[in-house]
């Protein structure tokens, strides 16, 4: 159940993030490809659709640092569960390593960081491009 309501909510976004995208190249470009002649496939093929990815792709990236924060994709277990995990390998080794705790929660930190900090900077050189 929870798969369905996550890919839904996915799903959502994304078609949302798509018709903006669309809504936002210029009506001219339309009735230019109109006026040339162009079917409405052609159209969208041809015209509407490479702008609008352009225009996407930053919101596209956006939205998969937000799926990779709220699931662990590459596990298939929630962020809790990673969480949960770390807190069981404190609680065995307390008495061994008590510094544990800051080794086990940094290699988590790492972990996401190294998941999300290169879409974040592939966004912002988007954008950068964008503007």
């Amino acid at each position: 159940m929870a798969v369905l309501a996550f890919s839904l909510w996915v799903a959502a976004e994304f078609s949302d993030i798509v018709r903006g995208a669309l809504q936002s190249v210029p009506l001219a470009q339309k009735e230019s490809g109109l006026a040339l002649g162009l079917s409405k496939t052609q159209l969208f093929l041809y015209v509407l659709l490479p702008q609008a990815f352009k225009l996407e792709l930053p919101a596209t990236i956006n939205l998969a640092t937000r799926v990779i924060k709220t699931t662990s994709i590459l596990m298939l277990i929630s962020v809790m569960d990673v969480i949960n995990v770390g807190q069981q390998i404190i609680e065995a080794n307390n008495q061994k390593f008590p510094t544990g705790v800051f080794w086990v929660y940094g290699l988590i930190f790492f972990f996401y960081f190294i998941l999300d900090y290169p879409l974040s900077v592939w966004a912002k050189s988007l954008m950068a491009k964008q503007k």
